[in-house]
């Protein structure tokens, strides 16, 4: 008897998200910037709804002294509403003669906590000239990104993965996000007054679990009153504890990193500590010490401290530095003893 095989074959895409990102920067050899040092450029989004939040740091004389000689290139991933993704990036040169140069090509697994960069040694500065022209470095970014959803041909119906309910989670509670329905609390900061749920602060901040959980003034009087914490950065830190997202981190990141140790947001503190690790200069290095140190944030202290080593020449003779020693701080000699163990080994 004749056997007859059925055979069915499908197909399945994963959706991908592309953007292509230009920027120009004008005078580029006048930055004035030390190694170490980055130009920062404006954010940029990829995917139908914004699943993803970048922008790019270029360091014109290198992310070390010992790659001085190295024009490195970030990419930052700033927000993103998926637990994790895979990105496809190209970076591009303009040359002199007006050509596109491709520089860069990898693939590179991103996540949100902790923030992630992508680094690439972009070109060497001996060949800088080559991509002046006018004083002006054109870069393009090409990145292309997997949505973690599915379309098959079958059934014309998208598989969601679950971080897509996450993310529909983080839209719903922003919507009860100083919203006055059904609220018991009132955080009033300088004066601005924000409505909101005992129920998910505690939750959220051990901080404000034990503060309600007693029956101390606030409690009672469903008013909470925050002296050292001005409306902006308040605002962030409500937005995350109901979100678990912020705005401007960027612009807040040394207050917010102050504000999330104060209420116990761990991952918020994360997120700050690594912003302000890519930011650190001659000027303002031993300010991130002393804060970190405060703050018991080790990552941000050993990215300060090594930037500190990598330059003592230039962070040593700062004021910042003469006033520390002065105040007889312990750190003074943490500083000492860390440069003397890198020349002695």
């Amino acid at each position: 008897m004749d056997s007859i095989m059925d055979s069915i074959r499908r197909t399945t895409e994963v959706i991908v998200a592309q953007k292509s990102f230009n920027w120009e920067i004008i005078n580029f050899h006048l930055s004035g910037l030390a190694t170490g040092e980055c130009i920062r450029s404006p954010s940029f989004t990829v995917g139908p709804n914004d699943e993803c939040k970048w922008h790019l740091n270029i360091y014109p004389r290198g992310t070390s002294l010992s790659a001085d000689h190295i024009v490195s290139l970030d990419i930052i991933l700033e927000e993103l509403k998926l637990k994790t993704v895979e990105a496809q990036i190209f970076f591009f040169a303009e040359n002199n003669s007006g050509q596109k140069i491709k520089l860069f090509q990898g693939i590179k697994t991103f996540t949100l906590y902790p923030m992630s960069a992508g680094t690439t040694h972009f070109m060497k500065r001996q060949d800088l000239h080559n991509y002046l022209k006018d004083n002006k470095l054109t870069i393009e970014c090409q990145i292309s990104v997997g949505l973690n959803t599915y379309m098959s041909t079958d059934s014309e119906r998208a598989v969601i993965n679950p971080s897509i309910c996450q993310m529909n989670l983080s839209r719903d509670f922003h919507k009860l996000f100083d919203n006055p329905h059904l609220s018991d609390v009132s955080i009033v900061a300088v004066g601005k007054e924000f409505r909101a749920h005992k129920a998910i602060l505690a939750t959220r901040s051990p901080v404000f679990a034990a503060l309600f959980a007693h029956d101390m003034e606030e409690a009672m009087q469903n008013r909470v009153y925050i002296k050292d914490i001005n409306p902006d950065v308040l605002t962030e830190i409500l937005r995350f504890i109901y979100t678990g997202k912020v705005e401007n981190i960027d612009e807040l990141a040394y207050e917010l990193l102050s504000a999330s140790d104060k209420y116990r947001l761990d991952d918020l503190k994360a997120m700050c500590e690594e912003i302000v690790c890519r930011n650190i200069t001659v000027g303002n290095s031993i300010d991130i010490l002393n804060l970190a140190d405060l703050l018991q944030a080790d990552i941000l202290k050993s990215a300060a401290m090594n930037f500190i080593i990598e330059h003592a020449k230039y962070v040593l003779s700062t004021p910042l530095f003469k006033s520390l020693e002065q105040s007889s701080s312990p750190l003074v000699v943490e500083i000492y003893r860390a440069i003397a163990m890198k020349f002695a080994s």
